[in-house]
C-alpha cells in the first residue's frame, strides 16, 4: 500500500473546474492522503468542502501573503473559525512574498504575525510561504516565538536551510527539485535532516519532470519522492516511509 502523502495542493483552483471529481477520486486511489491548502477565506471553505467528501483529504485554513490586501478582519475571524474543523490540520498558507509584492510588505507582515499568534494559541502547525523574505521572516518568527510548521516549497539558500532547521522547522520540497537548473535547491535539500523533509506538489503549479509545463496533480508527488530518494541514496520506498512519518508527526495525523 502506498504511503505517498502530498502535504501541499490547491485542488479548488480553477484549473480543475472541468474534472475536479475525477482528479479527487484518482487522488483517493493513488495516495495515502493529501492536504488542500487554503489561501483566503473562500478557498479555505472550498478545502473544507472537499474534505467532507473525500476522507483522505485534509485541509488548512489561512490567508496567503498575495491575498493580504484583500482580506478583512471579519474574513480573518472566519478563517480562524475553520481551524476548529476536524479535518483541518494546519494554519496557513501564511507568510511573506517579496518577489511578487502583490500586497504591501507591512500588511503582509502584520497578517503573518496575526496568523502565527493564533496558531500558537491553538498549538497548530503552520504552512508557511517565504520567498525572498527570509530576514523579515526570522524577525517575525522569533518575535512570536513559534516554530511549529513547514517552510513550503523551500527556495532559500544553504544558510536559510540551516537557520530553519536550527529553529525546528520542516522543509517542503516539490517539483523544483527535479528541474535541471535548480542545483541550489538540491544543495539545500541535502543539508536538511531526513526527519525534517516533507513531500509536496503545490498542485496545480510547478509540475515535476517529466510532467513539467503541464497541470500538476497531487499523485505526481511520486516523481518528487523518487528524485529525493536518488539524492539521499535510499530507495523510493524508504523515502516514502520517511516523509509519511514526518507528515504524521507534524500534522498529528491519525
Amino acid at each position: 500500500m502506498t504511503l505517498l502523502f502530498d502535504t501541499h495542493s490547491h485542488l479548488y483552483d480553477e484549473k480543475y473546474d472541468e474534472d475536479r471529481e475525477a482528479v479527487l477520486t484518482e487522488c483517493q486511489e493513488k495516495l495515502k492522503g493529501w492536504i488542500n491548502v487554503g489561501a483566503d477565506l473562500a478557498s479555505s471553505i472550498q478545502c473544507k468542502d472537499i474534505s467532507a467528501k473525500f476522507p483522505s483529504s485534509f485541509f488548512s485554513s489561512g490567508v496567503h501573503p498575495h491575498d493580504a490586501k484583500d482580506h478583512s478582519m471579519q474574513d480573518l475571524e472566519k478563517v480562524f473559525e475553520l481551524l476548529e474543523h476536524d479535518q483541518c490540520i494546519a494554519s496557513g498558507e501564511m507568510g511573506l512574498d517579496y518577489f511578487y509584492d502583490f500586497s504591501p510588505r507591512q500588511l503582509q507582515q502584520d497578517l503573518f504575525k496575526e496568523q502565527l499568534k493564533v496558531a500558537k494559541e491553538k498549538n497548530m502547525p503552520c504552512i508557511i510561504h517565504v520567498r525572498e523574505a527570509f530576514e523579515d521572516f526570522y524577525k517575525i518568527i522569533d518575535e512570536v516565538g513559534y516554530y511549529n510548521g513547514v517552510i513550503h516549497c523551500f527556495t532559500g539558500t544553504l544558510h536559510d536551510a540551516k537557520e530553519i532547521i536550527d529553529r525546528g522547522f520542516y522543509a517542503g520540497f516539490g517539483g523544483l527539485i527535479t528541474f535541471k537548473k535548480t542545483q541550489e535547491i538540491r544543495d539545500a535539500f541535502m543539508v536538511i535532516p531526513n526527519d525534517k523533509i516533507l513531500l509536496e506538489t503545490d498542485s496545480p503549479y510547478m509540475a515535476p519532470t517529466p510532467k513539467r509545463g503541464k497541470r500538476n496533480l497531487p499523485y505526481y508527488v511520486e516523481y518528487i519522492n523518487n528524485k529525493m530518494a536518488e539524492l539521499k541514496e535510499i530507495t523510493p520506498d524508504e523515502m516514502m516511509t520517511i516523509t509519511y512519518q514526518n507528515a504524521k508527526t507534524l500534522f498529528s495525523l491519525k
